[in-house]
């Protein structure tokens, strides 16, 4: 029993030593952290990954195979490695895997080099630098960290660091430039002469991106157009990109006035004049009067220069003044004065004798200004000597004559000899009617209405107006209104004049209400109509004098007995009996013809077979039709069904009708089916004895033999069919049954049938290779029936297996091969062996040409015409036909004829063919039309410098001509020339042919008189913003320009620009010209000036006493001799009172106006700001409190402490050093309560703590001493 106990021991031993011998086996043997973290600046290798376990540990680079790693093989953020132990003790072929992370690489984004602007500043944290916790050193290695607002050393290098993840990188280095380019080289003194006036931008400096600046210390550029100041300083600095340079250098201007001549002039002066005139008033923009005069002769009057008509000579006169400046920079300058005396000549007139219609004048008749005359200033009187011109509005009088004078525009003076004009004034009689009323039925218009057009009246050329007093006649087509009335007026044909008075018809326009139903959709049965349909007139309306129409606008009326069609939609109209009008709206009615369907069947001609409906036969229900409710018929007629047991008769027809269950309506046409009692005879031949090609491969299907589908057999006795592709044998018997394709039933007898088969030979030829020509078998060339071959019926084949013989009338193909096969005379078979023909076709190219439309300008072959030889094309022996088919060549001399066409073809020397197809060429023989002109007498300004393209014409191409005969063209931008002919002829666009005739044009240039002034030099207070429209100026219809020659007007609400000049032209709306001269105007805008102040007069302290206000601002500023408004904002704000108090961080606006009532064009904008921070400001601390309640010093209060100290706090401590009370600027002085809301502690001495926390101030401790 014992024994048996350390036996069971033993082998408990032995298997629990298995078991961990097992398990251990079935282990990895590598283990660890499966992520490891390193450090960059270590620099760590495979080696120094931490495992546990293994003998002998090897590392690859994949779970499994791979390659293995060498263990000094460095270690990179992100790899992952593999481990192995390849002692053989470890059997576990797993690999460890190891992730590994690789902390603390240098930053990134660090520049090697960068460079510093010096007037930025830069300190440490400018540096570029990504990572985590970046630190600065001055060395690679140890140095000092430095401070990231320490300032940036020109030349020095700098080192960064990152830490991340407890890992300190390597340092990169930056090394840095400070750049601080050279400031720009000016002179200091700089002179300018204004006007103009010199801006920022005319300093003269040496440098590259220069800015300026109104002091040495100012952070804000000048605008370049800002204006110069006289004794002004101004600081330049240069700027090398992107650096600007910290010195400045300092100009300092001088501006001198420069001489004013004033602008050149010019005056006319009238040849009966004697007055003398001032040259001086003739100068504009305000000369300066200490000026010299010279010229042609020596005039009187000093600066004046007056000029005496008398004993003066015409010509320029010069204006001199000398610079008066104190630096003599400004030249002089000099003005001109042109002196002409005029001579005006009569005005002119194309008609001496003026007629007038009295209606072109409403209401009184044509007036004075009516009158036609050529000339400016026209001015006319009622006799020759009269030195009372007639008012424009004065009426003309019939048959009277009025005498014209013409009065020079620029001079004013006046002709002195008058125009006579003799005077007609007409006015003819109104058109007439028979009727004043006029009735119209509005459906005789459909779909439009009745318009002007259709009104009646007598007259010979009527216009009708909407109105009595209206002038635009109303248009033909305009649609007439019913009640309204309607004016008519007749012109005279001869006088072209229209009568005063006019014609009145009232016009009545008729419309009929349309029919009414109480069925706007009416359903009929078809075959309750039969044999015919519903008509129109079984149409139902409630009403009668009804048409009937097929469309809503149709004119032509259905009649009574038309047929209704299903679907469709009747338009009825109702006739009034009285006006016979009918309505023009029309009541539309939808018509349903109900007919069912006809039954249906996929076999009209339905067979049986008779042995499937033994014993008696196939009946009525046999029969398949689809449809529902099926009723038979034995005629098409018939009213009496059959019975669906009725025997079918063989070759009956039945007639089938289905019946719609919804309608009752049975179908009006019927179905027919043919029935047929299928008992299918044997097949016939017309032959027993069977004759078959050779060449054909006959086989079964070959035999002839008439049936339906037909059944051979071997043998008269065989069940087994033969395959319709079994091949006949020559001599063979073969058994024939028919079977019914429908049924199939196979007939009972068979037929026989004996077969016999031919094989013919070949045909022959003489020639193998024939030759044809194209052109010699018209229409399209040679066929196969031209082919020579020896034989009976020969049929042609494209290639020599081919079993489709070739169409005698296919055309032959060059080069191409042909098998020709002859047929037996007596069985007609076709010899399976073939002769071959190899054809050649000949066919020369036709001609050709660049141009299919040729063209010919007749005038290039006047007086003969273009001919066949004029024809272009290129080809070797060419003829020409008169069509594509013509045999018969034409001549070259044979004359073009336009529109036509002609056929060309060429000829091949060396086969002699000619080309079968032909080339065509369409001629076209030009000759323009000359062009077209609205008006042979064209009107045109001379302020447009009008030139020959400006005449107005209708054509292509138009060139014109100084003569009827001239053949030079005149160039189009050539200038007008008053009172001239012009001749034009048109040149068609494609062809370039010129038109023989020319059409003539008379020119006329117009003038007018540009405007006046008062004053050519004009002010304004620049900050009322003053525009184009307020300068002053007489004249009508005034157009404002930039310049004297600018073409672009301005508009009237632009700014006026100060030193301007404004150039004003009148125009003349009746002739739509502008006057070709223009009178300038300057623009002077006065602007009061800027007020300047100090930054340093905008600070103050909110402990000032008095408070700050506006008083103290306003008498900081410096003025320009004006007196100064303030505002709370600009332009939009609030005047301010000299009392206002100030606010901290507001702004304010001071505008000054000068002695004229002029304001500052741009206002003073100055911030204001409450800074304490100057010595003269300090706290005050009191050294004791009562707080009993008196309201009288019941806290413990320390003067300005919030305002000088916002940021403050203390603690006040008992005698024992208990602290009773906190506060800072957002708690309540102490009130003597602990904490300040707690029990009130004891009257004594109390302990303070004060920290300032501003301007480093060192902390204040005190006593003070609380009574009660």
């Amino acid at each position: 029993m014992k024994k048996e106990k350390i036996t069971l021991f033993i082998k408990s031993i032995l298997f629990i030593v298995t078991l961990l011998l097992y398990q251990i086996s079935n282990s990895q043997c590598v283990n660890g952290n499966s992520t490891q973290d390193f450090c960059d600046v270590d620099n760590a290798t495979i080696n120094d990954i931490v495992v546990t376990g293994g003998i002998s540990v090897v590392w690859y680079d994949s779970p499994t195979g791979g390659s293995q790693i060498d263990p000094t093989t460095p270690l990179n953020d992100g790899d992952m490695f593999y481990a192995t132990d390849s002692d053989s003790s470890c059997t576990d072929t797993t690999r460890f895997e190891v992730n590994i992370n690789v902390y603390g690489e240098p930053p990134s984004n660090v520049d090697v080099f960068v460079g510093k602007c010096a007037d930025e500043n830069s300190t440490i944290s400018d540096l570029a630098a990504s990572g985590s916790n970046i630190e600065w050193y001055d060395a690679q290695v140890n140095g000092n960290l430095l401070n990231p607002s320490e300032l940036l050393v020109d030349g020095q290098q700098y080192w960064v660091q990152q830490t991340e993840n407890g890992c300190t990188s390597q340092r990169l280095p930056t090394t840095v430039t400070i750049i601080d380019p050279l400031p720009p080289v000016v002179e200091e003194n700089q002179e300018f002469c204004y006007p103009p006036n010199p801006t920022v931008a005319d300093l003269q400096v040496t440098g590259t991106g220069i800015l300026w600046y109104n002091t040495q210390s100012s952070t804000t550029p000048l605008d370049p157009n800002t204006l110069l100041i006289d004794g002004e300083d101004y600081w330049a600095t240069q700027t090398t990109f992107p650096c600007e340079s910290t010195a400045r250098v300092v100009v300092n201007v001088t501006l001198d006035p420069a001489p004013n001549a004033g602008t050149d002039g010019s005056i006319n002066i009238c040849e009966i004049d004697t007055d003398t005139v001032n040259l001086f008033d003739e100068l504009s923009n305000s000369p300066d009067t200490n000026g010299t005069w010279s010229g042609p002769d020596t005039l009187a009057g000093g600066y004046l220069g007056t000029f005496d008509p008398t004993t003066n000579t015409p010509g320029n006169y010069t204006y001199t003044v000398a610079s008066t400046g104190t630096s003599g920079i400004c030249p002089d300058d000099m003005s001109t004065v042109a002196v002409a005396i005029i001579v005006i000549p009569e005005p002119t007139t194309s008609e001496t004798d003026q007629s007038f219609c009295i209606v072109d004048f409403p209401p009184s008749g044509p007036t004075i200004g009516d009158l036609n005359a050529s000339g400016n200033g026209i001015l006319w009187y009622g006799s020759e000597s009269s030195t009372t011109p007639l008012d424009s509005s004065d009426l003309l009088i019939d048959g009277e004559d009025y005498w014209a004078s013409q009065t020079d525009a620029t001079s004013n003076c006046e002709s002195l000899n008058r125009l006579v004009v003799n005077v007609t004034i007409n006015d003819p009689l109104p058109p007439t009617t028979t009727e004043s009323n006029q009735t119209f039925c509005l459906v005789d218009f459909t779909p439009n209405s009745p318009t002007v057009g259709d009104l009646t009246a007598s007259g010979n050329d009527i216009s009708w107006y909407d109105s009595e007093t209206s002038t635009t006649p109303l248009d033909s087509s305009d649609l007439l209104i019913d009640g309204e009335d309607y004016w008519a007026s007749d012109t005279n044909t001869t006088s072209g004049c229209e009568s005063s008075t006019r014609l009145l018809v009232n016009v009545s326009i008729i419309d009929v209400t349309p029919p009414t139903t109480t069925e706007t959709t009416q359903t009929f049965c078809i075959i309750d109509f039969t044999p015919n349909s519903p008509t129109i007139g079984d149409l139902n309306t409630n009403e009668t004098n009804v048409a009937w129409y097929d469309t809503e606008t149709s004119t032509t009326q259905l009649n009574e007995t038309d047929e209704l069609v299903n679907g469709e939609d009747y338009w009825a109209s109702l006739i009034d009996p009285g006006a016979g009008c009918e309505s023009s709206t029309r009541l539309q009615i939808t018509v349903i013809v109900n007919d069912p369907p006809i039954p249906t069947t996929t076999n009209t001609n339905q067979s049986f077979c008779l042995s499937d409906f033994l014993p008696t036969g196939p009946t009525i229900g046999d029969l398949e039709v689809t449809g529902t409710t099926i009723t038979w018929f034995d005629t098409e007629s018939s009213t009496t069904p059959l019975d669906s047991s009725e025997v079918l008769i063989d070759g009956e027809d039945y007639w089938a009708a289905e019946n719609d269950n919804s309608t009752g309506c049975e179908s009006s046409t019927r179905l027919v089916v043919t029935v047929t009692i299928n008992n299918p005879p044997s097949p016939t031949i017309d032959e027993t004895d069977q004759t078959f090609c050779s060449i054909d491969n006959p086989t079964i299907g070959d035999i002839n033999a008439t049936g339906g589908e037909i059944l051979w057999y071997d043998t008269d006795m065989s069940d087994t069919p033969l395959d319709s592709t079994d091949s006949l044998i020559d001599g063979e018997d073969y058994w024939a049954t028919q079977v019914d394709p429908s049924t199939g039933c196979e007939s009972i007898p068979r037929i026989i049938v004996n077969a016999t088969i031919v094989d013919p030979l070949p045909p022959t030829t003489t020639e193998t290779t024939q030759s044809f020509c194209v052109v010699d078998f018209p229409p399209n060339g040679p066929t196969v029936a031209n082919l020579d071959a020896t034989g009976n019926g020969i049929q042609w084949y494209a290639s020599e297996t081919d079993t489709n013989p070739l169409d005698e009338t296919e055309l032959l193909i060059d080069g191409e091969d042909y098998w020709a096969t002859q047929s037996d005379v007596t069985s007609g078979c076709e010899s399976p062996n073939r002769l071959v023909v190899t054809a050649i076709v000949n066919d020369t190219n036709p001609p050709t040409t660049n141009e299919s439309d040729q063209e010919f300008c007749l005038s290039d072959f006047n007086p003969d015409a273009p001919t066949i030889a004029d024809l272009n094309i290129t080809g070797g022996s060419v003829n020409w036909y008169d069509s594509e088919s013509s045999t018969t060549p034409l001549n070259l001399t044979d004359a073009l004829i336009d529109g036509e066409d002609y056929w060309a073809t060429d000829t091949d020397t060396t086969t002699g063919c000619e080309s079968s197809t032909r080339l065509v060429i369409n001629v076209s023989i030009i000759n323009p039309a000359p062009p077209t002109v609205s008006s042979s007498s064209q009107s045109f300004c001379i302020v447009n410098n009008p030139t020959i393209e400006n005449i107005d014409i209708e054509g292509n191409n138009i060139l014109w001509y100084d003569s009827d005969t001239s053949t030079t063209p005149l160039d189009s931008s050539e200038g007008l020339v008053d009172g001239e002919d012009y001749w034009a002829t048109q040149s068609d666009t494609d062809s370039g042919c010129e038109s023989i005739p020319r059409i003539q044009v008379t020119v006329t240039l117009n003038d007018i008189s540009p405007p006046t002034t008062m004053s050519v030099d004009q002010t304004f207070c620049a900050a009322d913003l003053p525009t184009i429209n307020e300068l002053e100026i007489v004249g009508t219809n005034i157009v404002w320009y930039e310049s004297e020659t600018d073409t672009v007007p301005i508009e009237a609400t632009e700014l006026l620009i100060d030193g301007e000049d404004y150039w004003a032209a009148q125009s003349d709306t009746t002739i739509e010209c502008e006057s070709s001269s223009r009178i300038v105007i300057n623009a002077i805008l006065t602007d009061a000036g800027t007020p300047t102040i100090s930054e340093e007069d905008a600070v103050f302290c909110q402990l000032d006493e008095p408070p700050a206000s506006i008083n103290d601002l306003d008498t900081s500023i410096t003025t320009n001799g004006g007196t100064v408004t303030w505002y709370d904002d600009y332009p939009n704000g609030n005047e301010l009172n000299l009392t206002d108090l100030l606010t901290d961080q507001t702004t304010y606006y001071a505008i000054e106006t000068d002695s004229e009532g002029c304001s500052s064009l741009n206002p003073l904008a100055i911030t204001v700001t409450f800074d304490c921070s100057s010595d003269e400001y300090d706290i005050e601390i009191y050294d004791g409190f009562s707080p009993d309640g008196d309201n009288d010093n019941n806290t413990f209060v320390i003067k300005d402490i919030r305002v000088l100290y916002p940021d403050f706090n203390i603690e006040i401590f008992n005698r024992w050093g208990n602290s009773v009370y906190v506060g800072n600027s957002n708690t309540p002085d102490w009130n003597g309560q602990l904490n300040g809301n707690g029990k009130l502690v004891p009257a004594g001495v109390y302990y303070y703590i004060l920290h300032f926390n501003k301007d480093n101030r060192k902390p204040k401790q005190g006593r003070l001493y609380l009574s009660r």
